[in-house]
């Protein structure tokens, strides 16, 4: 089990944080390493190891996460605040347990079968998933510089999920970044014109939405070329990241910049109510385990990362 709030204390940047631990840091017995955080003024820590960040490392999920990081383009799953460890933790749990659909049911309608295919961070079988390259392709996007959607998940001809998640970053850029994302949002807007309403998305990019605006456009584009009749572009978030952050996603994004329908939605869903609903969902030890791991996890050396009911 990874580190959390009950076998941390932090004893400044030079020691390990590990209760109990006399060593320095990084440390030769824990194999972490301390280091300060970007822009907080906070600090955080390291795994020698990144498999120690994970939950599920057994032959077949370290498999399947070798052929994925395979095609990322880079990974810090070794990191506690990394997003893509707690999207492998998390979704990775109910994809080995065959219940992804009754989990994501608890978000939006979705088919009683598990989805054909689940593609995280945009790679499938050790490359590019094929028809992701081709849409991107078609925007066109840079091959050095593509976007790098969550999750995928796809229901044959019925239903095309994209997840953008976030652990403890926000949805929208840095103001300094905002300055030439109207200039290299063009292409995405002129591209997806069908399912966005012009002004209200370039107003959602200057506000810092593109990269909300481009998961869009691209679901949006797979939708189409995969023949789909539905497609859902989800926003996996912490309770308390709109309050953090100051952001409403569906209003200041969604029902500025999109053409919403029935057949293609905008949902913003969390991972306290997701991870909450594993034990109900599956009767497997292995829920239990993962509600431990959330209800334990930290951010910033010791402070708890995900806020339940009860807690």
């Amino acid at each position: 089990m990874p580190f959390g709030v009950a076998e941390l204390c932090f004893r400044g940047r030079d020691a390990c944080p590990v209760r109990g631990c006399a060593e320095a840091s990084p440390c030769p017995t824990h194999h972490i390493t301390v280091h300060s955080t970007r822009g907080t003024g906070g600090y955080t820590y390291v795994y020698e190891d990144p498999l120690r960040n994970l939950l599920w490392t057994d032959a077949d999920d370290q498999e399947r996460l070798n052929a994925i990081l395979r095609g990322k383009r880079e990974s810090r799953m070794g990191h506690e605040h990394s997003e893509d460890a707690v999207t492998w933790n998390v979704i990775r749990f109910f994809e080995r347990h065959s219940c992804l659909s009754p989990a994501l049911r608890t978000i939006f309608p979705c088919p009683n079968s598990e989805p054909k295919l689940t593609v995280f961070w945009t790679t499938h079988q050790g490359r590019l998933w094929e028809p992701y390259r081709r849409c991107s392709d078609q925007i066109p996007e840079k091959a050095t510089a593509r976007s790098e959607s969550d999750l995928i998940f796809l229901w044959e001809h019925k239903l095309l999920v994209v997840v953008e998640a976030k652990f403890r970053s926000p949805n929208r850029s840095n103001k300094e970044k905002r300055e030439d994302e109207p200039r290299k949002s063009r292409p995405y807007i002129e591209h997806g014109s069908r399912y966005l309403n012009p002004e209200g998305a370039e107003e959602a990019v200057r506000n810092g939405w593109y990269e909300l605006l481009r998961n869009w456009v691209l679901g949006a584009a797979l939708k189409e070329a995969l023949g789909c009749e539905e497609f859902v572009l989800v926003n996996l978030l912490r309770r308390r990241h709109e309050r953090e952050h100051g952001e409403a996603p569906r209003r200041d994004f969604a029902e500025c910049a999109c053409v919403l329908s029935p057949n293609c939605r905008f949902e913003v869903a969390y991972w306290e109510e997701l991870i909450a609903a594993a034990p109900s969902i599956c009767d497997h030890p292995d829920s239990g385990l993962l509600v431990s791991w959330a209800r334990n996890k930290s951010e910033l050396l010791g402070k708890h990362a995900f806020d339940f009911e009860g807690s």
